[in-house]
């Protein structure tokens, strides 16, 4: 009987074969498979060649009770449905389940017959009839050695799952198996599918070459990659194996209020196996990915240690190797928007502005007349009376930084239209040089438009509608409405503002004006140093002008922003708008007339200050303290701080220094803390302590020198602190309640320790080779670190840093220089948060 495809097309004629006469068949259709060209893979799985590893031992035997019924051939042809003991993904799917082929291959999913397909071809598997037996069609495959193979005549096929989770492997193994009618052949391999979605083919010593064979992996049609076609291409020496490829990154987005997560995008479908394990990603500048997480078919979300703003991030896939740079930022949504409202060109309806107007060609340039124009909220457009051209319009729109883009429209015609009548939309990423056409539109339509215009993103994306031909009659158009640009980009992140913190000294002299310090810091009191958003400031009282600089024409921290303030509306009302440049801090000058208690208030929105400033108390005269503010001072290390009586009196009605406040003055002082609110150690001015709050303290003789008096100040612990000064008796006699008193002081300032004396416990070192070793490498030992005040003696050039330690006996005890080892601690260090070296 002659070997062609019309004799075996059906079953019934199959099994009137003689087993000889397939042999022969298979034999000739393997002589013909010989000259078939090999086409490229076309798919998503790639694979390496590994070393070799040792076979898995499985011990479950497949059992082979589904074939006979249906080829006449038991145990050959045949499949068995196990359990593959987790979930494997072929591709993007999903399988709990497979089918052990005897021919050298599993089969996934629905049962196509495959297991009868017994003459190998090159893939994909169509089911093209290309030789005698059942051509049947298939999908989801994996061909270790796809062969016609016979495990009735010898050898084993078994199959079982190993490791634990969620490293599991199912091992389907034939060792010793021989061809059909191959009496004494051997061939031995391994198909290995993981947990993670790989697939490893091994191979025995035996006649597993290759040579007539199939070996890949279809998912379908379109998605299949081979290795080998009835080729010599396989040994015991290597392994093969298949890792499922990533599509192309899209886009890469770390959002700013979740610094710890970090969003992929993919173009097109991903295996979940390889998107939820970790080790396929990896982000550079020491970011550690800890989990991965499969979001939907395109989205992958990595959890990983804390990112920073300002740094270029990089995330790196495996298979293939494809990186794309990202920063920590927001995802802001930016649109472009003509709802046509006005009968204009330029009309701007979106977040942000089109490049250009709308530019007419092949008409008159007009909005309201000609065969392009708007009227009623629509774009209209045709080509009455022909005009022999294509009448269109276009508008240019930067896309500069944008990571996405989508364009929509609604759009209608008149009902009155022609399959000749042509219209169609157009996109150009060059200025329009050139155009690439989105859709054209022909006869009578209506609908929303939508389109993914984001490999068209530059710096002058434009658009155009055209009308293609026709339109040539008085009642033909198309109406355009609603145009939207919609896209993203990812905006640097700026720390969120949580609130407002005021700084002053809770007392103002009428005739000057008042430094007034306002930060803008985040839920843990940092300062947001990249904030440049708009304040609003206003006076419980409604007193008040705001400036940039004191009366004087100078500013111990210039503004960089714009204030905005009506000149004499003494209202206390005004606006700043930070720069970036005032990293988040800038001082202003309150100028308030009015003898008064009042509040100063901050609001941003909903965000407001924290009123920890308390209220501020005018008066006509008071003290001020210079310099003001006073910078970061030395636990323990004096300094000085000039204390002036100043303002208006009623023997000095021009505003200045009041000389007449000289002599010795009877003053109560006291400090307050402001970071941390408590503590032990008191402030020190001119050798006495001072109270630590106003009830509490007495007065004490300070000497003044026509108004100004020197103090030394010294506080032995570290943190913010502020110094107010109080005389009770004031300018003026009789004293009338307490408007006479002279109240004033120094603004919060920040004391820092000398230095960290660290002890060891015992002697962990050797000083020399002949020392013994007291504590061995890698092994802990006990330290204490000790955060200390200032003493002259370990600060001989008075620059407020801790001399250099000089051991020149080397036993471990200073000769010289800095030994903290006995100066005092500060023990508001325990209480202030941070690092160490802050």
């Amino acid at each position: 009987m002659a070997c062609n495809n019309a004799s075996y097309a059906k079953a019934n004629i199959f099994l009137a074969i003689p087993l000889p006469l397939k042999n022969i068949c298979r034999r000739f259709i393997k002589f013909v498979s010989l000259l078939v060209v090999t086409f490229p893979a076309s798919a998503a799985y790639v694979f390496q060649t590994v070393p070799q590893e040792s076979f898995d031992n499985v011990t479950t035997n497949v059992v082979w009770t589904n074939d006979s019924s249906q080829t006449g051939y038991p145990t050959d042809d045949d499949y068995q449905l196990v359990n593959i003991g987790f979930t494997f993904y072929l591709g993007e799917t999903g399988y709990n389940q497979v089918r052990v082929l005897a021919n050298g291959a599993l089969h996934f999913g629905a049962d196509q017959g495959f297991h009868k397909y017994y003459v190998n071809e090159a893939l994909p598997i169509t089911g093209s009839f290309n030789g005698p037996g059942f051509e049947e069609p298939a999908d989801r495959v994996i061909a270790g050695y796809w062969d016609d193979l016979e495990p009735s005549l010898a050898g084993t096929v078994r199959y079982g799952t190993l490791g634990s989770a969620t490293n599991r492997r199912f091992v389907a193994s034939w060792q010793g198996v021989p061809r059909y009618n191959g009496f004494g052949t051997s061939h031995s391999f391994q198909i290995v599918i993981y947990e993670n979605g790989n697939v490893k083919f091994r191979y025995g010593n035996d006649l597993a070459n290759g040579s007539s064979a199939t070996i890949g992996i279809e998912v379908d049609n379109s998605d299949f990659t081979q290795y080998s076609y009835n080729t010599t291409s396989v040994n015991d020496l290597l392994d093969i194996l298949w890792v499922r490829e990533f599509p192309t990154i899209s886009t890469v987005v770390a959002d700013c209020l979740t610094s710890d997560k970090v969003t992929i995008n993919f173009d097109s479908a991903i295996s979940p196996a390889r998107a939820a394990d970790p080790s396929n990603f990896t982000i550079n500048n020491g970011v550690n990915v800890i989990s991965a997480a499969y979001i939907n078919a395109t989205t992958v979300e990595l959890t990983t240690s804390p990112l920073l703003t300002g740094l270029t991030y990089t995330l790196t896939t495996t298979y293939p190797n494809q990186s794309q740079t990202f920063e920590l930022g927001t995802l802001a949504t930016i649109t472009y928007i003509d709802n046509f409202t006005n009968v204009t060109y330029n009309n701007n309806n979106g977040t942000d502005n089109w490049s250009t107007p709308w530019v007419e060609s092949f008409d008159n340039s007009s909005a309201n007349s000609g065969r392009v124009l708007i009227s009623s909220g629509e774009l209209f457009m045709n080509d009455f009376p022909n005009s022999g051209n294509t009448p269109q319009l276009e508008r240019e729109v930067s896309l500069a930084g944008i990571t996405s883009a989508i364009l929509t429209f609604d759009y209608r015609t008149s009902n009155t239209l022609e399959s000749s009548d042509r219209f169609d939309i157009a996109v150009s990423s060059n200025g329009g040089v050139t155009y690439t056409i989105l859709e054209t539109f022909s006869d009578d339509v209506s609908g929303s438009a939508n389109y993914d215009i984001t490999s068209f993103i530059a710096l002058n994306t434009k658009i155009r509608f055209r009308v293609a031909s026709n339109y040539g009659a008085s009642n033909e158009f198309m109406a355009i409405d609603n145009v939207n640009i919609t896209t993203q980009r990812v905006e640097s992140c700026t720390p969120q503002v949580d609130h407002f913190v005021i700084t002053h000294d809770n007392n103002g002299i009428n005739c000057l004006r008042e430094a007034i310090n306002i930060t803008a810091v985040d839920s843990s009191d940092n300062p947001v140093t990249q904030y440049a958003g708009t304040i609003n400031l206003s006076l419980l009282t409604n007193h008040g002008n705001w400036f940039t600089l004191n009366e004087s024409g100078n500013s111990s921290d210039p503004a960089q922003g714009t204030l905005v303030d009506n000149a004499g509306d003494n209202n206390g009302a005004a606006t700043y708008e930070f720069n970036v440049v005032d990293a988040g801090s800038v001082t202003l000058y309150l100028e308030n007339t009015v003898r008064e208690v009042t509040n100063i208030n901050i609001t941003e929105g909903v965000t407001t200050d924290d009123n920890s400033e308390g209220d501020i108390t005018f008066r006509p005269f008071g003290f001020i303290a210079s310099p003001s503010p006073v910078q970061t001072q030395v636990a323990g290390k004096p300094f000085n701080v000039t204390l002036t009586a100043a303002g208006q009196t009623s023997t000095q009605p021009n505003c200045g220094v009041i000389e007449e406040y000289t002599g010795n003055q009877s003053l109560n002082l006291w400090s307050t803390y402001a970071s941390p609110n408590t503590g032990t150690i008191p402030v020190s001015v001119n050798g006495s302590t001072i109270a630590l709050n106003e009830a509490t303290s007495s007065a004490q003789n300070v000497t003044f020198t026509n108004g100004v008096s020197n103090l030394s100040v010294q506080y032995d612990d570290v943190g913010s602190i502020f110094i107010s000064a109080k005389d009770e008796t004031g300018i003026g006699d009789p004293t009338n309640g307490n408007i006479d008193e002279i109240i004033g002081g120094v603004s919060p300032f920040v004391v820092r320790p000398f230095g960290y004396d660290i002890r060891i416990s015992g002697t962990p070192y050797a000083d020399d080779a002949n020392d013994s070793v007291y504590t061995i490498a890698g092994q802990s030992f006990p330290m204490t670190l000790r955060s200390v005040i200032w003493e002259a003696a370990d600060d001989a050039n008075n620059d407020s840093i801790p001399d250099p330690f000089i051991d020149s006996n080397a036993d471990g005890i200073p000769d010289s220089g800095g030994d903290l080892s006995n100066n005092a601690v500060t023990p508001n260090i325990s209480l202030i948060s941070g690092a160490i070296g802050e």
